[in-house]
């Protein structure tokens, strides 16, 4: 919760980037409590892609799942 704090307090209105692996991903996610789409989630089984992206919101009423391991930017497997 302090993390959040202090990034939308020091950058409130801009936009960052937090580079980091799977396992804080997964204390973030347990910290929110909830999957991409609102619901109570196991956040441990969720496997992310390699190069994948999240994006998360810090809002002063809260944060929120934007996207969740967004693989877009991979372009097409195969």
């Amino acid at each position: 919760e302090a993390f959040g704090n202090e990034v939308r307090d020091r950058h409130s209105g801009r936009q960052i980037a937090v580079v980091t692996h799977a396992g804080p991903l997964h204390a973030v996610l347990s910290l929110l409590g909830r999957d991409h789409s609102g619901t109570p989630s196991d956040n441990l089984s969720l496997r992310f892609t390699p190069g994948g992206i999240t994006r998360i919101a810090f809002e002063r009423d809260g944060a929120r799942i934007v996207e969740l391991d967004s693989q877009r930017h991979l372009g097409p497997k195969g």
